[in-house]
């Protein structure tokens, strides 16, 4: 972290996808604030709206 010039005081965001090994890399960092990113937010918004109505489907999956 320090070559990447990451001090002390700074404070880290990860942006990931979901995936738990993401998460666990971000806990080893000490990363406590995470974001989704837009695309998969998208996809899994995406699945719920067609669980619950299939006519809602629109093939970004």
């Amino acid at each position: 972290m320090r070559q990447a010039g990451v001090r002390q005081d700074d404070v880290l965001i990860g942006v990931g996808d979901g995936a738990t090994w993401i998460d666990q890399l971000f806990d080893c960092l000490g990363v406590e604030q995470r974001i989704l990113d837009v695309y998969h937010a998208s996809l899994y918004l995406e699945q719920v709206l067609a669980s619950c109505d299939p006519s809602r489907r629109t093939g970004l999956g």
